[in-house]
């Protein structure tokens, strides 16, 4: 059998470790019994899962899902396959979904939501105590993240509770963690600025919301109409725009909509002079920025971009 890729191979391991763990028990149990069974090869003591993944098909595999007895209890979200609660395994991956999740949990909660999402991913196991220390540590201040580690666990499925509970442990699952650290890449490759009140917090995840708004209207607009969208631009020339604009607005008013766009959407190196005729400066500035009070620069701005 021919697998693309050696991580795929490893998100089988993952997979198996997470429904069929009795599998690497050195001794005789009921659920290794039933899976050497179903593939007909010899009760051996110990299984080598990753010889083993080589040589399963994926409907082998999700019948050997089927035979987990913790199939209701856990899920699993990897790049490559997708098992929900009920054993409902899927031959695709869901980074996709995990991502989206990252983004919605960054956009709600901010720097706090990213100190513990980068805390999970740092860290295999650990006990609420250390978490909350690391978490505090990357955030710059005490965070005690009691009810934000609950919704990973309640609402995101990205952290699990497990161990004893007498001694409870935190861990996000190891499927997740690299398509979450992504995300957290994104996060920490914008500047975060000083935010010293709630208002400013709230702000900078609106900036935060309508980036990510923006690159899904790009992905989507690469998706499914990147030709139209190519010959549009083969086609657009300054002609073609002050034609649009005149027949929309006629041949006076339409300039007040042409330098609005060109505000919008080019830099211009333009020389700025006194009353006198002198040379000021040369900058590379906007130049419908600088039409005289009362031209109606902000009104064609707002017209172009409402509508």
């Amino acid at each position: 059998m021919n697998l693309p890729l050696e991580d795929k191979i490893r998100e089988r391991i993952l997979l198996l470790r997470r429904f069929l763990y009795h599998l690497e028990w050195d001794w005789p149990n009921e659920v290794k019994t039933k899976v050497l069974g179903y593939l007909g090869l010899p009760q051996t003591q110990s299984v080598n899962l990753e010889d083993l993944v080589k040589k399963l098909s994926d409907a082998q595999l999700e019948r050997l899902i089927q035979l987990s007895p913790v199939k209701d209890y856990y899920t699993f979200r990897g790049k490559h396959y997708t098992v929900r609660k009920g054993g409902i395994f899927e031959p695709h991956g869901s980074w996709e979904e995990v991502k989206n999740v990252a983004k919605q949990i960054l956009k709600v909660h901010g720097k706090k939501g990213y100190a513990l999402l980068k805390t999970l991913t740092e860290i295999s196991e650990a006990p609420f105590e250390f978490i909350a220390a690391k978490a505090s540590e990357i955030y710059g201040d005490r965070f005690y993240p009691s009810r934000l580690i609950a919704e990973l666990r309640d609402k995101w499925d990205l952290a699990w509770e497990v161990g004893s509970r007498q001694y409870p442990r935190w861990v996000m699952p190891e499927e997740v963690k690299l398509a979450v650290s992504e995300v957290l890449a994104e996060f920490e490759a914008a500047p975060i600025p000083p935010l010293r009140t709630r208002d400013a917090e709230q702000e900078f995840l609106e900036v935060i919301r309508m980036e990510d708004e923006f690159k899904n209207y790009l992905s989507s607009l690469v998706k499914e109409r990147l030709e139209e969208t190519v010959k549009f631009g083969r086609e657009l020339s300054p002609q073609y725009l002050i034609n649009y604009l005149q027949d929309l607005y006629g041949p006076t008013i339409f300039f007040d909509h042409l330098l609005s766009i060109t505000q919008q959407y080019s830099i211009c190196d333009v020389d700025v002079v006194t009353e006198d005729g002198v040379k000021a400066l040369s900058v590379g500035f906007n130049l419908a920025l600088f039409g005289e009070p009362g031209t109606g620069k902000t009104f064609a701005t707002k017209d172009m971009v409402l509508g």
